[in-house]
């Protein structure tokens, strides 16, 4: 039997016996020290090689400094993750994807508007790490990564998704008192915005903001774009229902895996 070897390029690492491949997983660093693995594409593979995949895609994102690898996958496909918990992954939560249509003549209700306020990733860094801060205590989206990454880390990784000028970020306030965050960014396919994250500050909770921050975001994003999109923890009944109320409709359901890293010894 041929000595598996494998070989590492800029985005897989793939298992060779012999002269053929027979198995490769896709692992990519991203910022905010976020590790993403791919399922694994196997190909009469002997039966160390998703292990050793797995374990070096691991080993990869160590060195590259990630706290955590996360794998996703469909709900129905989710089978694919079998060899991924054998290695050390557990499920996190379920991820609802919702898309709202824009009709062109979306505008939202002058009453009561709040105060929008355009941000940028770099120039506005130090306001926006603390509304970052802030929204997130208590917050119902994955909490259980707050332990492996930090605020710091939560805003690097979305001003990844939003390089290259595809920021549309924004922070809301109310008679001048700060309300919260979206930030968003144009999806690669250039079809729609993308919400990444999304919040109200503890201390205005319960009054309604949330949707009117939806409801002014919308407005603006209908001068662009015809539809939004946007991710949220299953678990999170707060926010689904806010989602729900401004007309979001579930376009599919993620599961999502994960397992913590630690520097090499």
């Amino acid at each position: 039997m041929p000595d598996v070897r494998l070989i590492e390029s800029r985005s897989h690492i793939l298992a060779v016996e012999g002269d053929r491949v027979t198995g490769t997983i896709g692992v990519i660093a991203q910022p905010g020290r976020v590790g993403l693995v791919f399922p694994l594409a196997l190909d009469r593979p002997t039966s160390e090689v998703p292990g050793r995949l797995i374990s070096a895609a691991l080993d990869r994102l160590r060195r590259a400094g990630a706290a955590f690898a996360q794998l996703v996958a469909p709900l129905e496909q989710a089978e694919v993750a079998e060899p991924f918990i054998d290695s050390g992954f557990t499920v996190l939560t379920d991820a609802l994807m919702l898309q709202l249509s824009l009709p062109p003549e979306t505008s939202a209700a002058n009453r009561d508007c709040l105060d929008a306020i355009a941000c940028d990733p770099e120039n506005d860094r130090t306001p926006l790490l603390e509304l970052i801060r802030r929204v997130n205590v208590g917050s119902l989206d994955c909490p259980e990564l707050d332990a492996l990454r930090s605020c710091e880390d939560l805003l690097d990784a979305h001003a990844g998704h939003a390089q290259d000028g595809r920021a549309r970020w924004w922070r809301f306030e109310h008679q001048g008192k700060d309300v919260g965050l979206l930030l968003a960014c144009v999806a690669e396919d250039a079809a729609a915005w993308e919400i990444l994250f999304f919040g109200v500050v503890p201390e205005q909770r319960g009054q309604g903001y949330g949707r009117k921050m939806l409801e002014q975001f919308q407005s603006i994003a209908a001068r662009e774009i015809t539809a939004i999109r946007a991710g949220l923890d299953s678990r999170n009944a707060f926010a689904s229902r806010v989602y729900e109320d401004a007309g979001y409709a579930e376009s599919g359901r993620l599961r999502v895996w994960i397992h913590p890293l630690r520097p090499s010894e």
